[in-house]
């Protein structure tokens, strides 16, 4: 046969294998693969990420992994056990070569092996003999629903290690369990790696531990030979994996670590990802998506039982297919995803082959449709990368994300950074513990920090206390202040940090000689300085890998870009805060230029704050009326949630309650749970309480804000009172006895609080 036959052959073969894999589901597959890429691309949010890349560039440069803290003045020298190190020198590798967005990189890789090992773990669901192999549009239904629900935390930390493993140990286990024996001692590695990659590593020993119980449980009820020696195995397994938890670099002290780590996250009440499921703040989507996915499950493996129901063995059938340690592992973290809002992830990630049997079961009677329900998943999939790489999709759930590797000026503190260092700042910072790591990474190697996001394994649950008082109370600021003599301050710019700023500036020690959107920075004795300090902060260039990849996702991507328009928006925020609304009204005005709804509804709030100062009722009333044409402005534009407050709270403040009360129940359309928007609605059903169902709708809004924003001394004042005028004493007594002499009431509040408790007394 000549060249040329064998050359023809060859080509053909390959066409027709290519032919044959190129089928609708494996295309839809393949998109998982794409989505799951697509999801890690982000531009760079996480400030814990600035620390870690810091440490892995201390690591590499001295050659060791940190025993001790040596980025902070406060804690400075003390023990710090660093658990992530390995994940940091990743970081820093990756960061260093391609800068600091690639290291999402690192994410998108995790990510393409977690949708592999998923379906793995999918195929390996069951027990000795069983195999499961659903459709490949059952794999794909569930890897979208998955990868929807965990997106959240598809954010570049390390803790993608503990995801992945997860999947990965259950993996193996369910292989061993159906008598793949050869691949179990991969576990004994894959904790060493673990242990030196994320705190989460105990994890590791608990899923082994919990199996192990299981496989002996299902022993004793089925008395199998077989199973005996699997559970053997297994317990010789199980008594290995501390000596590889031993093979990292603080050796012993690690063993004993697990139980720390559990204590800090009962202790850190500082960090909203660790809120639990009692929590208002926990019931975010993919709180609601999860408990829709244990629905689903538990309906498809209930159909499996009642179609066995004419058995006396339905539970041994549903017990041959689901082993007794898997189901186990399915509880215990189902326990932890009570516990905290981020641990919600792997109890989703777990759940994925008992939700892929669910399918297989529940729609069985439409596998003739297969092909059609393959190009409606496919054509899904298409839509949902495409709305990912397009930004579409941050944009419809309303999130801080932007998809495209990049470092962004409105998440980071690059203005701050760049003022201290141009300007050859240094000395000891007061600086929030969010501002902290980037300045750390950007500032390097001579700044260090007060306090920064290593949290409890460096700062103890009193500094951080002591920190956040500092924060809100100026005599606690002041005694911090003498104790460490700051030399400036950098905090974030944000509502909530608004009580330091205004300690800050009224201390009579601190000058604002930098403001941004992200970050305000304050000299100590400084002189005097421009009267517009507010800058606009461009974001740091992309390398050209990142620009690349970007473009090869999307090659219509575009950088995210800051219209002129937010920098004046968030000036004219900025200096209403700090009572300057001569230039608030110059930066509102030319926010108002770009036609913006945002820049009118900029305007609107400065005419409404100066009317609110303004001498008489006739300059009032003119600067009310400004105010409510700027808002209504805003409202032609583009609705919002802003610009009906302040239309609302203008009527109210001139009487005209139900047309104010109206304006506030618009706002709760648009989102039930705006705290700000509650509180003016609940002023004004307050107003209107003789009104019929009044009191109610008064009690039924101070309840929902306490939900939100629960144990606030104010807000249960408000609630105590209301149920007192309700009559209902006994709810009154239990909520006003809380706040009864809580020492940041003023005397009127007291007095209010005395008088509703000797009236339930009465």
């Amino acid at each position: 046969m000549s060249a040329i036959h064998i050359c023809v052959s060859a080509s053909y073969a390959t066409f027709e294998t290519v032919k044959q894999k190129l089928t609708i589901g494996n295309i839809a597959l393949f998109m998982c693969y794409l989505i799951a890429f697509a999801l890690s691309i982000k531009c760079f949010r996480e400030p814990d990420l600035w620390w870690q890349i810091r440490t892995g560039q201390w690591i590499l440069q001295n050659g060791a992994v940190p025993v001790a803290d040596p980025f902070s003045f406060t804690f400075f020298g003390k023990p710090w056990i660093n658990i992530k190190w390995g994940f940091e020198v990743l970081a820093a590798l990756v960061s260093d070569s391609l800068g600091p967005e690639s290291v999402y990189l690192i994410q998108a890789f995790f990510s393409l092996l977690l949708v592999f090992f998923l379906i793995t773990l999918a195929k390996a669901f069951g027990r000795d003999g069983i195999v499961f192999n659903p459709p490949k549009w059952i794999i794909v239904l569930g890897l979208l629903l998955t990868l929807f629900t965990i997106e959240y935390r598809i954010i570049g930390r390390p803790e993608m290690t503990s995801h992945l493993l997860t999947v990965v140990f259950v993996t193996l286990l369910l292989r061993y369990r159906k008598g793949d024996f050869k691949w179990i001692w991969l576990l004994l590695p894959l904790q060493v790696l673990w242990t030196n990659m994320h705190e989460a590593f105990g994890l590791g020993l608990v899923l082994v531990a919990l199996f192990t119980i299981g496989t002996w449980v299902e022993f004793f009820i089925i008395k199998d030979a077989g199973l005996k020696k699997k559970a053997v195995l297994l317990s010789v397994v199980l008594a290995l994996m501390p000596i590889a938890v031993l093979i990292n670099p603080r050796g012993y002290v690690l063993l004993l670590q697990p139980l720390e780590i559990f204590g800090q996250v009962q202790e850190n009440k500082f960090t909203t990802e660790l809120v639990p499921i009692t929590s208002y703040e926990y019931w975010n989507k993919e709180a609601y998506l999860t408990v829709g996915l244990i629905v689903l499950t538990l309906a498809g493996v209930g159909y499996k039982m009642w179609q066995d129901k004419k058995s006396a063995k339905a539970y041994t059938a549903i017990l041959n297919v689901i082993p007794m340690g898997y189901v186990v592992i399915v509880v215990a973290l189902a326990y932890l995803a009570t516990t905290a809002y981020r641990n919600i992830v792997f109890l989703v990630l777990v759940l994925f082959p008992v939700l892929v049997f669910a399918f297989a079961q529940a729609f069985r009677k439409v596998e003739q449709y297969s092909k059609k329900i393959e190009i409606a998943l496919l054509v899904l999939a298409v839509g949902f990368y495409g709305l990912i790489v397009s930004d579409k999709y941050y944009e419809i759930i309303n999130s801080r994300d932007h998809f495209g590797l990049q470092v962004l000026s409105s998440n980071n503190p690059i203005g701050a950074a760049e003022y201290l260092k141009k300007q050859n700042i240094q000395g000891k910072g007061f600086t929030d513990y969010l501002v902290s790591s980037y300045l750390m990474w950007r500032l390097r190697p001579d700044f260090k920090s007060f306090i920064d996001l290593r949290d409890l394994d460096v700062f103890p649950s009193s500094f951080f206390q002591e920190f956040i008082e500092s924060m809100v109370m100026p005599d606690v600021f002041a005694k911090t202040d003498s104790a460490y003599k700051f030399d400036y301050a950098v905090i974030l710019n944000r509502p909530d940090f608004a009580s330091a700023h205004e300690i800050l500036r009224q201390s009579g020690k601190y000058k604002e000689v930098f403001a941004d959107r992200v970050a305000l920075v304050y000299i100590r004795g400084a002189d005097s300085v421009a009267k517009d300090i507010f800058s606009s902060t461009p974001p740091l260039p992309a390398h050209l890998t990142a620009s690349a990849i970007n473009h090869l996702l999307n090659p219509a991507y575009s950088p995210v870009k800051e219209e002129l328009y937010e920098e004046d928006y968030f000036a004219t925020v900025y200096y209403l805060q700090a009572g300057e609304y001569d230039i608030a009204l110059v930066r509102a005005q030319k926010a108002a230029l770009s036609k913006s709804a945002k820049g009118w509804e900029a305007l609107g709030r400065v005419y409404q704050s100066i009317a609110g100062s303004a001498a008489n009722d006739s300059l009032r009333n003119l600067y009310n009326d400004y105010a409510t044409s700027a808002y209504r402005a805003s409202n032609d534009l583009k609705e919002s949630i802003a610009a009906n407050n302040g239309l609302g709270s203008i009527l109210f403040r001139q009487g005209n309650i139900v047309g104010a009360t109206e304006y506030f129940e618009q706002s709760l359309k648009m989102n039930p749970d705006d705290i700000n928007t509650l509180m003016n609605v609940a002023e004004c059903y307050k107003a209107r309480v003789n009104e019929e169902n009044g009191i109610e709708k008064v009690l039924r809004t101070y309840r929902k804000i306490n939900r939100i924003n629960p144990d606030n001394p104010n807000i249960l004042l408000q609630l105590g009172a209301a149920y007192t005028r309700a009559g209902d004493c006994s709810n009154a007594r239990e909520i006003l006895k809380k706040v009864d002499g809580f020492q940041g009431f003023s005397p009127e509040q007291q007095q209010t609080v005395t008088n509703c408790l000797r009236q339930c007394t009465n």
